[in-house]
């Protein structure tokens, strides 16, 4: 008996654990659910999760205010749309006191809330509004706004009597606010121009003070609104920022523009207010003045420097020549005393130049001192250093002035030789007239040279890789030889002309000629001919940095001629390019071996190096270098 007891007390102690589980289950679920109902309510974001938010949330719906902290706490955690509720909330409430409303049980802002904000602004209610309180039996609300409505109407009636008596229109009768006249005095008031129909309508009930009133306004609206624009325009025009406003700049920029000039204190005002691009154009508006009066031009009205005349005027001014255009314009424009005024200046002016050429190269005794001479406009070109036409050596000739020939050629060759030296060689200066000019002449023509001037170019060092004497003479040789290939179609003259043009740093030019569509390899049976093609066209593509297809042609020319040390010279230039030292030192000695200088070979190095124009791969090869031999090497160290 004793255990069926236990075991019933058992069972309900369990029965009644699991029905307070699923009690607090049921709570949690209530409680979340409650949270997400006012996170909703009051416009919290649904992830925003604080462990305050609950309580405050249920204690703002409840008790529908909140503490100075509580909302200090909204604004800390940026809940800016519930702190705006909250603040809602309160204002409704006291506005519910004010208005006497506080039977309206609701606390939540609705639609009594408008209504009574538009109260407390002394707005008018629509009807539907009006409708609303007395439905609602806000009957004391509703006596509140009727007063207030009262009492603003009295105010405006008051307002009216004044606006009447200001705009002296008395013996209107009507005194109701709803009249047409109550709004026109108002927009007097406002100093806003009336419309037509508003005029008429003065005009029609006899309120012929109040019209004229009226008039005078629009009339004065209209002055300051052409007073204003007036202002606008002279600012642009006179470089004044739109920003700037100064009391006297108005009547400054107005006397500028009528009577075009500016006293002495008007000008240190620009000047001491920063107005530099205005003072600049009353300056230049000074000197146009000025230029017409003296050059007789006063017939052009416009005193503005934007015209072509200032420009003009100011250049015969200087003593400078107008160009023809220039000259058209004045004659075009019928300003031909300053057209006389600058031409027999000018012609006193060339006159005397004249007399100066001629006392410098000894021709005083040439009778004509007219700058129309032909004499004048040679000693021109002379002085100018322009190369004489053949008619201009005939007619000195015919004149018996040979020695002016004799100095115009010198002074030509002198002034082309510096021309030359300074395009061929870096310092002008270094070498011999005799007979580098010559040399550098006929290369500045692309005419090929004889043996002399290449030994003579060889002898004083001026042949050395990638100068510009250098490339250029090689790309005159390649284009002679390749006008000499198109003719006799002779392929040994391919490895020669590929030479050149990598001699002359146009190694696609290089390319071009030792490619398929100039000879088929694959036909040629000249195997000596046939490496040739492929080491000048493998160390071509090793120019432009092509270099396992360089390596590629290097093998091909070296298995078809294997006793030839070129492919092997190339072969070892490539693979220090590719970053195979030991290999290109292997090939290095194969070259050797087969007849190899080992001068050439070393130069051959120290241009690899020099040229690698990427730094790490430049120390990469200086590294091994070194390491290999210090002493030999040594001179790598610069490039580092």
């Amino acid at each position: 008996m004793l255990q069926e007891n236990q075991l019933t007390e058992a069972f309900f102690i369990a029965q009644k654990q699991k029905q307070n589980k699923e009690n607090e289950e049921n709570e949690v679920k209530r409680l979340e659910d409650e949270l997400l109902a006012l996170k909703a309510k009051y416009q919290v974001p649904k992830n925003v999760e604080y462990s305050f938010l609950h309580k405050l949330l249920l204690k703002l719906d409840t008790k529908n205010k909140l503490t100075n902290s509580e909302i200090k706490l909204l604004k800390d955690c940026n809940l800016q749309e519930t702190l705006a509720i909250a603040n809602q909330i309160k204002e409704f409430a006291e506005l519910k006191i004010k208005y006497h409303a506080t039977k309206y049980q609701d606390f939540f802002p609705d639609k009594l809330f408008d209504i009574l904000k538009k109260i407390d602004s002394a707005e008018t209610l629509s009807k539907q509004e009006y409708n609303w309180l007395s439905n609602h039996g806000l009957l004391e609300t509703l006596k509140i706004y009727l007063k207030q409505e009262k009492e603003k109407q009295k105010e405006v009636e008051g307002k009216f009597a004044e606006l009447k008596d200001k705009y002296q229109a008395t013996k209107y009768p009507d005194r109701s606010i709803s009249s047409p006249l109550f709004s026109i005095l108002e927009k007097l008031e406002k100093e806003t121009i009336l419309d037509r129909s508003e005029l008429d309508w003065l005009e029609e009930n006899q309120l012929t003070e109040t019209f004229s009133i009226a008039k005078k306004q629009k009339q004065n609206n209209e002055e300051v609104k052409r007073l204003e624009n007036e202002f606008l325009y002279l600012k642009e025009k006179y470089k004044v920022p739109k920003n700037v406003e100064y009391s006297f700049l108005h009547e400054l920029l107005f006397k500028l523009d009528t009577e075009n000039k500016l006293t002495n204190s008007e000008i240190k005002l620009l000047k001491y207010y920063n107005l530099n691009e205005t003072l600049a154009t009353a300056n230049q508006i000074q000197e146009f003045a000025e230029l017409k009066i003296k050059y007789h031009a006063t017939k052009y009205r416009d005193f503005f420097p934007d015209t072509p005349l200032f420009p003009i005027l100011k250049k015969i001014y200087s003593a400078n020549l107008l160009s023809t255009k220039e000259c058209n314009w004045l004659s075009n424009n019928g300003f031909l005393e300053t057209l006389e005024i600058y031409s027999g200046r000018e012609k006193q002016k060339r006159k005397r130049k004249f007399a100066i050429l001629k006392k410098k190269y000894k021709v005083t005794e040439f009778e004509d001192s007219s700058p129309d001479s032909n004499l004048y406009k040679i000693l021109q070109k002379v002085e100018q250093v322009e190369g004489l036409t053949e008619v201009d050596i005939d007619w000195l000739k015919l004149h018996g002035l040979t020695e002016i020939i004799k100095v115009a050629e010198e002074k030509y060759l002198e002034k082309d030789w510096i021309r030359l030296q300074d395009k061929y060689v870096a310092t002008v200066g270094e070498l011999k007239f005799d007979p580098f000019y010559n040399i550098l002449s006929k290369l500045d023509k692309g005419e090929r040279l004889d043996k002399l001037m290449v030994t003579q170019l060889t002898t004083e060092n001026l042949l050395t890789p990638g100068s510009k004497i250098t490339t250029t003479y090689y790309q005159i040789e390649a284009d002679f030889f390749e006008e000499e290939f198109k003719r006799t179609k002779d392929k040994w003259l391919i490895p020669k002309i590929s030479s050149y043009w990598r001699k002359a740093n146009l190694s696609l030019k290089a390319l071009e000629i030792t490619s398929k569509s100039k000879v088929n390899l694959e036909k040629l049976k000249d195997n000596d001919l046939k490496s040739r093609i492929l080491v000048t066209r493998g160390a071509a593509f090793r120019d432009v940095r092509q270099l396992n297809e360089a390596k590629n042609l290097a093998l091909q020319a070296h298995e078809i001629d294997s006793k030839s040390h070129h492919p092997c010279t190339l072969l070892g230039a490539i693979c220090f390019g590719l970053g195979e030292y030991k290999y290109g030192d292997y090939w290095f000695e194969e070259a050797r071996k087969r007849g190899a200088d080992t001068k050439d070979i070393y130069q051959e190095i120290k241009r690899l190096v020099k040229e690698t124009s990427n730094k790490n791969k430049r120390k990469e090869i200086i590294e091994y270098l070194l390491k290999k031999d210090k002493r030999k090497y040594a001179w790598a160290k610069k490039y580092l």
